[in-house]
């Protein structure tokens, strides 16, 4: 959670950065939710990961749709069951 702001440019840190946030302490959550809107976008392929029960708060997920909302509906298909 120290690094953020060094991190915030890699999209493949976002995952990292979200495991790393003491999700009982308003003030770091408040914070990871500036972070999110200014952390580089990752891509859709990889937003998928940010679904799993690992990231359950609500903004995040909401990220990981946004992203994956980029997909196109062929593309969205390969990666459902």
């Amino acid at each position: 959670f120290k690094t953020r702001e060094h991190f915030h440019t890699y999209p493949q840190g976002l995952p990292i950065f979200l495991r790393s946030v003491q999700w009982d302490r308003p003030l770091l959550v408040n914070e990871t939710y500036k972070m999110l809107k200014n952390w580089a976008p990752m891509e859709p392929e990889e937003a998928i990961s940010l679904l799993d029960a690992k990231f359950p708060d609500e903004r995040v997920r909401s990220y990981a749709v946004e992203r994956i909302n980029h997909l196109s509906d062929d593309d969205l298909a390969l990666f459902m069951l």
